[in-house]
């Protein structure tokens, strides 16, 4: 998910009993934190409103909060997250090619 900063608090204190990554703050990137919940890892940054200069792969400087996403539904909660194809970059930049596959056999269930 893409919060503001303050939203990465307040994210942390509702998934305080399943945090596996307290918050941390990383120049350039944002501040950030990962909770695994119901079979789910959920993550989430936080960063400035406008682009920003940063070392991250994927274009990840032209992202911020302001940016368009997608929403999704879980845990009766309205999520914002970036769209899947740059979640696949991301994983083909990594080299992680069952997470890719796993994207694409995705895309190939909603195209049906």
């Amino acid at each position: 998910m893409i919060t503001t900063i303050e939203g990465v608090d307040a994210l942390a204190d509702s998934y305080q009993e399943s945090l596996v990554m307290p918050v941390a703050t990383v120049p350039g990137f944002g501040k950030w934190s990962r909770a695994f919940t119901g079979g789910i890892r959920v993550e989430w940054l936080g960063n400035p409103a406008g682009p920003q200069e940063s070392p991250w792969p994927v274009a990840a400087s032209a992202w911020s909060v302001a940016s368009p996403f997608e929403e999704i539904r879980w845990e009766n909660r309205i999520l914002r997250v970036p769209p899947l194809e740059i979640r696949r970059r991301a994983e083909v930049h990594r080299g992680r090619p069952d997470r890719v596959a796993a994207i694409d056999e995705y895309h190939q269930l909603m195209d049906v």
